[in-house]
């Protein structure tokens, strides 16, 4: 499999051919940033990258990577474009994903430009792979170019395969904005929408000890609290999250750039 820094290079290499920008996009710089601030985003699992041309609402770059992941031909993405991609999601999160690009898109009109430009997206979704398995998959996006008015033209987007993830709980979008408190979660399964910091500080302390594995007595000796204590900051954080285990906590903390 490709390394990272190869994936990226490769489509911000075929961004400059296609776009007048002179300059390695701001969003990308971005992306990077991300991934250098948060490890876990290369260590998810093996990805591809496609750039999405809103022009004409084509695909025209998909690393090589995608063949090896899912199975199919880069040209199929290429040529078969939003129609083969919508026909491979799993079935029942067809509805549910364009409920939550309708969310992100309105959400998004209220934003500055500046802003948008540095905003990443994130969905989780199935993916059927050329031998009729679905995969879970993590969708990570940029805007790469917006027109003068304000026009969506470019998309970078990164798709992880992270079936080894336990999935249990609903699709989760996220739109995740330099300032925190603009940041806006989606479960568009449930019709649930969360905005601005979700966690405390005391709770992502505790969050990461619980991500490393420690139980809720390890916790507390380090932290110097009581057991009752961690354990009323974890219910706290099921409720606010709307997650139903630790593993499910653990995993829309992932998702949405808290660990």
């Amino acid at each position: 499999m490709p390394q990272e820094g190869t994936l990226l290079n490769s489509a911000v290499k075929y961004f400059r051919k296609v776009s007048s920008t002179g300059h390695l996009p701001e969003a990308v710089e971005e992306l990077k940033k991300f991934h250098q601030n948060r490890s876990h985003s290369l260590d998810l699992g093996p990805a591809f990258y496609v750039i999405i041309d809103y022009n004409d609402f084509s695909y025209r770059f998909v690393s090589k990577s995608f063949t090896e992941i899912l199975g199919y031909d880069t040209q199929t993405l290429l040529n078969g474009g939003f129609p083969f991609f919508n026909s491979v999601i799993g079935p029942d999160e067809i509805q549910p994903t364009i409920n939550l690009w309708d969310v992100i898109t309105d959400y998004l009109k209220n934003l500055p430009n500046p802003v948008v430009r540095k905003c990443f997206f994130l969905v989780d979704f199935h993916f059927k792979h050329k031998n009729g398995n679905y995969l879970h998959m993590l969708q990570q996006t940029v805007i790469l170019k917006t027109s003068s008015e304000g026009r969506l033209q470019y998309e970078l987007v990164k798709i992880t395969d992270i079936t080894h993830w336990q999935k249990q709980s609903p699709m989760c979008g996220i739109i995740i904005t330099p300032d925190p408190k603009d940041t806006l979660i989606c479960f568009p399964t449930e019709d649930i929408q969360i905005k601005g910091l979700v966690f405390s500080k005391s709770e992502l302390r505790i969050l990461e000890l619980m991500a490393m594995g420690d139980r809720s007595k390890e916790i507390a000796k380090k932290l110097k609290l009581s057991s009752h204590t961690v354990d009323t900051h974890r219910r706290n954080m099921l409720h606010k999250t709307h997650s139903k285990n630790t593993s499910e906590l653990i995993r829309f903390a992932y998702l949405s750039g808290n660990l």
